[in-house]
């Protein structure tokens, strides 16, 4: 891919979501639209700056050849453009738009040959923000010469479909006058002036506006679709989150329509939308698609030959058998091809260190990522400042990396903060580190050994807690005390401190771990945990990077360190133990309902709501013991709690 903007490091607007870099990503994806582009890119373009959003556009060159994105990149400066080597399909470009769109709170999905109105934005992302029940929405469609079309219909499953196919065996040869739906009937009309939103069983393709945090969860556009039924797959994972979607009617927007596709005939054209209902039923509906399959086999057999639209379908959903297993995640990178995207064992490393108000702190933990073997840059995010402190800026650091700032300018926590940085890396493995965590010299050859000899896709070390007053050595001597795997699968925590030699597969990890730039793009760490401590917006990433086959792996032998105390006491997530005890629980609830699958399938919890309870009963049990511990005599505390020494725990 090939990037035609400077390699310089995003700037956070004051003004924008306090999760994200911006309101809203615009991902336009084209292929040879030389014709109208410029045009229709520019009625956009105008339309969203005289919005109030933070915006940014992403063209997505989709392998065109007639110099396209060149007169964009000419006359349209304030536009990204990623060119894909070759042709990849409508899913796959949107795919890549969204993997290299900066953390945004929605993404605009919008076609080449359509065009925003004025406050069409403004008023789509007004309503997501008012109504958290909703997860994606769309504008009217309007055609250039003023007529409004009609823009969903009922999802093609197998029975709609049947009860179709006989509607047209039964009828429609008997009676060739009756005609379909007018798309631009004033019923259609009608309806749109009536009531603010018409919720529908999915949106648009050619322009639909989703929330970031849900696009990425179900695991963006299916690319198994090559044409056609993209938006009706991807409204239908919608659905079965739980989140409706609607089409706003104060908002407008203006589409061509098949203005860069391939010109097809008219059989063509049935053939693929036909190809495309049977993938759907075949990756939705496993039961009912082989029941349509017996359906079409014989139907055909009993229409006229004359029929030509009636063959193609019942063709094409007689053949739903042959179309290959849908298992795999779009936005998931093959774990066979890992390490080739990964680089070679000899590749450098990019450190990414989040980090808020801990500005000592970082003075004393970066010379250790400064000087670690095959460290090739470090970022730091600074979160909430606008700009860097003189303390880290006039600082001549005696080292040959040197590193990188990027000022967040508001406040947008810590799981936006390592997207952040991680978009900005410029090496294809990424280590994230802590403000408050020093690494060992040779903590990242260890887990680069790791990485390429275990066949890992994410690998992390041990990390043993330092008090301030106490060295390394001493640190680590009190923890090898602590022997054997220590991973509480119902809590869904681990103490990695502990010594237990060699490498092991896990099903998560703590936050100083390496891994593959593009799986942390693809994954994606959620915003929804910027809120309380940021509890388990690790947990909840390694889970999800599990479910997609990816190979976890904890390397006993490479060790860092998390210090506490001093300089580290202020800054960074620090509050109270009654808030700390609050959101914990908080976000544990959220990450066990949010990811209730997932962990059904890799840890056997069946019951989110059960597990939540649980959890929080016994924090809330160990909060009550070790506050009262503190009021009863030393001589009875033994009595009162046999373990009064709490090891480093992570999530």
């Amino acid at each position: 891919m090939e990037w035609s903007y400077s390699n310089q490091p995003f700037v956070l607007h004051p003004g924008s979501s306090w999760q994200y870099c911006f309101d809203a990503c615009v991902i336009i994806p084209n292929y040879n639209g030389s014709s109208f582009l410029l045009d229709t890119l520019s009625k956009t373009s105008n339309a969203i700056a005289q919005s109030s959003l933070h915006c940014e556009i992403i063209l997505v060159d989709n392998g065109s050849d007639d110099n396209s994105a060149e007169t964009i990149r000419e006359y349209l400066k304030e536009v990204r453009i990623l060119s894909l080597p070759k042709k990849v399909g409508f899913a796959a470009a949107n795919n890549a738009g969204a993997r290299a769109a900066a953390p945004a709170e929605v993404l605009l999905f919008l076609n080449s040959d359509a065009w925003l109105c004025p406050g069409t934005l403004e008023s789509l992302v007004a309503f997501l923000r008012n109504n958290k029940d909703f997860g994606a929405v769309a504008p009217i469609e309007k055609a250039p010469d003023g007529r409004i079309r009609r823009t969903w219909w009922n999802c093609p499953t197998p029975a709609r479909i049947v009860v179709g196919l006989l509607g047209d065996m039964l009828w429609r040869q008997w009676f060739p006058a009756k005609t379909e739906f007018d798309p631009s009937s004033k019923e259609w009309e009608n309806t749109c002036r009536k009531k603010q939103v018409i919720e529908a069983p999915y949106l648009p393709g050619f322009c639909v506006l989703i929330r970031s945090s849900v696009f990425h969860r179900i695991g963006g556009w299916d690319e198994h679709y090559p044409l056609y039924s993209e938006d009706v797959d991807l409204g239908y994972r919608v659905a079965r989150e739980g989140l409706k979607q609607g089409i706003v009617t104060n908002a407008l927007a203006y589409h061509i329509g098949a203005a860069s596709s391939t010109v097809m005939t008219v059989e063509e054209k049935a053939r693929r939308l036909w190809a495309a209902k049977a993938l759907f039923c075949h990756k939705h509906f496993r039961n009912g698609a082989r029941a349509l399959r017996l359906f079409a086999h014989f139907a055909r057999r009993l229409i006229p030959h004359q029929a030509v639209g009636l063959h193609i379908a019942l063709e094409q959903l007689a053949s739903i058998p042959q179309v290959a297993s849908m298992k795999s995640t779009p936005l998931a990178i093959d774990a066979r091809s890992r390490h080739t995207s990964a680089g070679t064992m000899h590749e450098k490393v990019s450190v990414v260190i989040p980090s808020f108000n801990r500005t000592e702190g970082l003075q004393q933990v970066l010379p250790s990522y400064l000087q670690a073997s095959d460290v090739g840059e470090v970022v730091v995010v600074l979160d909430g400042v606008m700009d860097v402190p003189a303390e880290l800026r006039e600082v001549d650091w005696p080292y040959t990396v040197k590193p990188r700032f990027i000022v967040a300018g508001s406040r947008i926590g810590q799981p936006a903060s390592r997207m952040l940085g991680a978009r900005a890396a410029k090496h294809n493995l990424v280590l994230f580190g802590e403000d408050d965590v020093t690494l060992e010299p040779d903590y990242v050859r260890r887990l680069l050994e790791t990485f390429h000899a275990e066949e890992a896709t994410i690998v992390a070390g041990r990390i043993i807690g330092v008090p301030w007053s106490a060295s390394k050595s001493w640190a680590r001597t009190a923890a090898d005390w602590h022997v054997g795997y220590a991973v509480d699968r119902n809590a869904i925590e681990a103490d990695f401190s502990r010594l237990c030699p060699g490498q092991h597969e896990v099903p998560f990890l703590h936050s100083v771990a390496l891994m593959p730039r593009e799986v942390v793009i693809s994954v994606g760490f959620d915003a929804e945990y910027y809120r309380g401590n940021q509890y388990r917006e690790e947990t909840d990433f390694y889970v999800r990077a599990l479910a997609r086959g990816y190979r976890l792996v904890w390397d006993n032998d490479a060790v860092c360190y998390h210090h506490r105390g001093g300089p580290f006491e202020k800054g960074g997530q620090r509050c109270s133990r009654l808030s700390f005890l609050v959101w914990t629980i908080v976000n544990t609830h959220l990450f066990l309902v949010k990811n209730r699958s997932i962990l059904k399938m890799a840890l056997g919890i069946r019951h989110p709501y059960l597990a939540s309870t649980t959890y929080a009963l016994r924090n809330i049990k160990n909060f009550l013991r070790s506050t009262a511990s503190k009021w009863i005599p030393v001589s009875l505390r033994t009595n009162w709690n046999e373990t009064i020494f709490e090891p480093e725990s992570q999530e």
